[in-house]
């Protein structure tokens, strides 16, 4: 977890202070190597799992096991406060959401995002929408171990809709292209004659270009397994290895889940302006209140030099 530039474009959508960003890079530099860290964030404060709104940005440690202060080695505790700025220490294990139960679906096309797609030798996910570069070659885009799912990563390899664990006969719509692990996102080249668009599966709601998240964000998701759910950015940060990342946390009111496996590759977007904000890799569905992770789908877009459809 050694990365610490945050985003320009990330700091002024969420107004954070030099105080702040300071605190979380000495904080990354302190604990980012240790095995019981699985995340550090910049965010809200976290009381028995319901947020604090009072409390103001706050640097997060996620650990593996939270335990009294008295259990904690000396070298291991985490201070009220680093560089002036307060911290928190919240209980999170991310894993990756791919690998869903088995379905039934059959093909429908266009593509979109919410349809089932994994690699012709993979299970079934989900696919987060297409984009298109600067020559007009079209992409469809997902979590980066959706497209590695299974071993291998070589270049023109096929990826179909429905997923294999969806249909004993799935239909080959794209190429596997290239994935990022640093974001834990993957593109593959759309095959000819196949039809797409961002218009999300379930919602009907048409995706727009993407933005950048702030905390306290309500978005929504289109996913393989859960369909439609929302949840609340409650931080931004690096969570296991991968970033820049944003944690959500179920919508007060909502049923859980906030995810399940066959959910990764989804795309989050924001229930007021419908812009895309985050390409949906994990969830901690043990934590007090569901819990999701979304690498920040303006810097994937970026990386590639693509442009949301």
């Amino acid at each position: 977890m050694s990365r610490t530039r945050v985003p320009r474009d990330l700091i002024r959508a969420n107004g954070f202070s030099r105080e702040v960003l300071a605190a979380y890079r000495e904080t990354v530099r302190r604990y980012g190597d240790e095995l019981w860290v699985t995340g550090i964030s910049m965010g809200v404060k976290e009381i028995g799992g319901e947020i604090d709104e009072d409390a103001g940005t706050v640097i997060a440690v996620h650990v593996r096991l939270k335990q009294e202060l008295e259990r904690v080695p000396r070298a291991n505790r985490i201070p009220p406060t680093i560089l002036g700025v307060a911290t928190d220490v919240i209980e999170n294990t991310y894993t990756p959401s791919s690998n869903g139960a088995h379905g039934s679906a059959l093909p429908n096309f266009p593509l979109r995002p919410g349809s089932s797609f994994a690699r012709s030798n993979g299970t079934a996910a989900t696919l987060a929408g297409v984009l298109r570069d600067a020559n007009g070659v079209r992409y469809l885009l997902s979590s980066g171990h959706v497209l590695r799912e299974g071993g291998g990563s070589r270049r023109g390899e096929l990826m179909v809709h429905p997923g294999p664990d969806d249909s004993r006969q799935p239909a080959g719509v794209a190429r596997y292209e290239s994935v990022h692990l640093g974001f834990d996102a993957g593109i593959a080249r759309l095959e000819p004659r196949i039809r797409a668009d961002n218009r999300a599966l379930i919602s009907n709601q048409q995706i727009l270009a993407p933005q950048m998240p702030r905390i306290g964000d309500v978005l929504e998701k289109s996913g393989r397994s859960t369909r439609l759910t929302q949840g609340v950015v409650s931080h931004v940060g690096t969570f296991d290895h991968v970033y820049p990342v944003m944690r959500l946390v179920l919508r007060q009111g909502h049923s859980p889940p906030i995810s399940e496996k066959g959910d990764s590759g989804s795309m989050w977007y924001d229930t007021t302006t419908f812009a895309a904000k985050g390409l949906h890799v994990g969830i901690d569905s043990r934590a007090n209140r569901p819990t999701a992770v979304a690498t920040v789908a303006v810097e994937v877009a970026k990386f590639w030099k693509l442009t949301w459809e």
